[in-house]
Protein backbone atom coordinates (compact mmCIF):
# COMPACT_ATOMS: atom_id res chain seq x y z
CA UNK A 1 0.00 0.00 0.00
CA UNK A 2 1.64 3.36 -0.67
CA UNK A 3 2.09 6.50 1.55
CA UNK A 4 -1.12 9.03 0.10
CA UNK A 5 -0.80 10.68 3.40
CA UNK A 6 0.23 13.63 1.53
CA UNK A 7 -3.21 14.19 -0.10
CA UNK A 8 -5.49 14.73 2.89
CA UNK A 9 -8.92 13.98 2.75
CA UNK A 10 -8.09 13.56 -1.40
CA UNK A 11 -5.83 10.07 0.14
CA UNK A 12 -9.18 7.25 -0.05
CA UNK A 13 -10.65 8.83 -3.44
CA UNK A 14 -6.76 8.66 -4.78
CA UNK A 15 -6.44 4.57 -3.46
CA UNK A 16 -9.06 3.48 -5.73
CA UNK A 17 -6.69 4.03 -8.43
CA UNK A 18 -4.80 0.82 -7.46
CA UNK A 19 -8.24 -0.96 -7.10
CA UNK A 20 -8.28 -0.30 -11.33
CA UNK A 21 -5.28 -1.84 -11.78
CA UNK A 22 -6.31 -4.72 -10.17
CA UNK A 23 -9.64 -5.12 -11.49
CA UNK A 24 -7.68 -4.77 -14.88
CA UNK A 25 -5.23 -8.15 -13.93
CA UNK A 26 -8.39 -9.80 -12.80
CA UNK A 27 -9.78 -9.86 -16.19
CA UNK A 28 -6.82 -10.36 -18.01
CA UNK A 29 -6.67 -13.48 -15.66
CA UNK A 30 -9.92 -14.80 -16.55
CA UNK A 31 -8.52 -14.37 -20.10
CA UNK A 32 -5.81 -16.38 -19.93
CA UNK A 33 -7.70 -18.94 -18.06
CA UNK A 34 -10.19 -18.89 -21.13
CA UNK A 35 -13.14 -17.60 -19.02
CA UNK A 36 -14.27 -15.22 -21.93
CA UNK A 37 -17.53 -14.34 -19.66
CA UNK A 38 -15.59 -13.72 -16.28
CA UNK A 39 -13.28 -11.25 -18.28
CA UNK A 40 -16.19 -9.66 -19.75
CA UNK A 41 -17.73 -9.32 -16.34
CA UNK A 42 -14.26 -7.84 -14.98
CA UNK A 43 -13.97 -5.32 -17.54
CA UNK A 44 -17.49 -4.30 -17.59
CA UNK A 45 -16.85 -3.30 -13.49
CA UNK A 46 -13.93 -1.79 -14.16
CA UNK A 47 -15.08 0.33 -16.98
CA UNK A 48 -18.31 1.64 -14.67
CA UNK A 49 -16.40 2.22 -11.36
CA UNK A 50 -13.98 4.30 -13.77
CA UNK A 51 -16.12 6.13 -15.55
CA UNK A 52 -17.94 7.18 -12.34
CA UNK A 53 -14.36 8.09 -10.63
CA UNK A 54 -13.56 10.15 -13.86
CA UNK A 55 -17.07 11.44 -14.07
CA UNK A 56 -16.65 12.83 -10.54
CA UNK A 57 -13.39 14.37 -10.88
CA UNK A 58 -14.88 16.15 -13.98
CA UNK A 59 -18.37 17.60 -12.14
CA UNK A 60 -16.79 18.00 -8.48
CA UNK A 61 -12.97 18.21 -8.51
CA UNK A 62 -11.26 19.69 -11.80
CA UNK A 63 -14.21 23.08 -11.64
CA UNK A 64 -12.58 24.14 -7.93
CA UNK A 65 -9.22 23.62 -9.31
CA UNK A 66 -10.12 25.89 -12.30
CA UNK A 67 -11.51 28.42 -10.30
CA UNK A 68 -8.82 29.04 -7.88
CA UNK A 69 -6.03 29.13 -10.83
CA UNK A 70 -4.15 26.60 -8.44
CA UNK A 71 -2.70 24.74 -11.74
CA UNK A 72 0.25 25.34 -11.59
CA UNK A 73 1.73 22.22 -11.32
CA UNK A 74 -1.10 20.08 -12.05
CA UNK A 75 -1.33 21.55 -15.28
CA UNK A 76 -4.69 23.03 -17.18
CA UNK A 77 -7.82 20.84 -15.39
CA UNK A 78 -9.02 20.07 -19.57
CA UNK A 79 -5.53 18.34 -19.69
CA UNK A 80 -7.14 15.41 -17.42
CA UNK A 81 -9.96 16.00 -19.25
CA UNK A 82 -8.59 14.89 -22.58
CA UNK A 83 -6.71 12.10 -20.45
CA UNK A 84 -9.98 10.73 -19.44
CA UNK A 85 -11.56 10.54 -22.94
CA UNK A 86 -8.70 8.59 -23.95
CA UNK A 87 -9.11 6.17 -21.33
CA UNK A 88 -13.21 6.15 -21.85
CA UNK A 89 -12.03 5.37 -25.81
CA UNK A 90 -9.75 2.62 -24.58
CA UNK A 91 -12.11 0.79 -22.13
CA UNK A 92 -14.92 1.16 -24.69
CA UNK A 93 -12.99 -0.49 -27.37
CA UNK A 94 -11.52 -3.10 -24.98
CA UNK A 95 -14.77 -4.04 -24.41
CA UNK A 96 -16.06 -4.29 -28.38
CA UNK A 97 -13.08 -6.64 -28.31
CA UNK A 98 -13.84 -8.83 -25.37
CA UNK A 99 -16.79 -9.20 -26.92
CA UNK A 100 -16.02 -11.22 -29.89
CA UNK A 101 -13.45 -13.74 -27.79
CA UNK A 102 -14.87 -17.09 -28.11
CA UNK A 103 -12.72 -19.36 -25.69
CA UNK A 104 -14.21 -22.45 -27.72
CA UNK A 105 -12.53 -21.25 -31.24
CA UNK A 106 -8.95 -22.13 -32.31
CA UNK A 107 -7.83 -18.38 -32.67
CA UNK A 108 -8.88 -17.62 -28.92
CA UNK A 109 -4.94 -18.16 -27.53
CA UNK A 110 -3.81 -15.39 -30.16
CA UNK A 111 -7.24 -12.87 -29.99
CA UNK A 112 -6.96 -12.85 -26.26
CA UNK A 113 -2.99 -12.48 -25.98
CA UNK A 114 -3.53 -9.55 -28.29
CA UNK A 115 -6.48 -8.04 -26.12
CA UNK A 116 -4.12 -8.63 -23.44
CA UNK A 117 -1.10 -6.61 -25.55
CA UNK A 118 -3.65 -3.38 -26.53
CA UNK A 119 -4.42 -3.28 -22.93
CA UNK A 120 -1.12 -2.33 -22.09
CA UNK A 121 -1.72 1.34 -23.60
CA UNK A 122 -4.48 1.56 -20.87
CA UNK A 123 -1.65 0.35 -17.90
CA UNK A 124 0.45 3.06 -18.99
CA UNK A 125 -2.34 5.44 -19.27
CA UNK A 126 -3.55 4.93 -16.14
CA UNK A 127 -0.06 4.44 -14.71
CA UNK A 128 0.71 8.40 -15.71
CA UNK A 129 -2.42 9.63 -15.29
CA UNK A 130 -2.51 8.43 -11.34
CA UNK A 131 1.00 9.77 -10.64
CA UNK A 132 0.31 12.79 -12.20
CA UNK A 133 -3.16 13.65 -10.19
CA UNK A 134 -0.94 12.07 -6.99
CA UNK A 135 2.12 13.74 -7.22
CA UNK A 136 0.26 17.47 -9.09
CA UNK A 137 -3.43 17.42 -9.03
CA UNK A 138 -4.20 16.64 -5.69
CA UNK A 139 -1.48 18.33 -3.88
CA UNK A 140 -1.57 21.39 -5.94
CA UNK A 141 -5.99 21.07 -4.36
CA UNK A 142 -4.74 20.19 -1.16
CA UNK A 143 -2.87 23.58 -1.18
CA UNK A 144 -5.63 26.17 -2.37
CA UNK A 145 -8.76 24.16 -0.39
CA UNK A 146 -9.66 24.04 2.82
CA UNK A 147 -10.47 20.70 4.68
CA UNK A 148 -14.19 21.49 4.73
CA UNK A 149 -14.09 22.45 0.82
CA UNK A 150 -12.51 19.27 0.55
CA UNK A 151 -14.99 16.79 2.09
CA UNK A 152 -17.07 19.03 0.06
CA UNK A 153 -15.52 17.82 -3.27
CA UNK A 154 -15.91 14.51 -2.25
CA UNK A 155 -19.16 14.22 -1.30
CA UNK A 156 -21.22 11.22 -3.22
CA UNK A 157 -17.56 9.81 -4.31
CA UNK A 158 -17.54 6.25 -4.44
CA UNK A 159 -14.22 4.99 -2.52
Amino acid sequence: MRDLSHLAEFAPFVAVHDEFAERLLRHQDALVRGDAKAARAELAALRADLVSHMEHEEARILPVLAARGGWGRAGDPQFYRDEHAKIRALLGRFAAASEGLDPGSAGYPRAAGRLIADEEALVTLLAHHDDRESRCLYPDLVRVTTPAERRAMLDGAAS
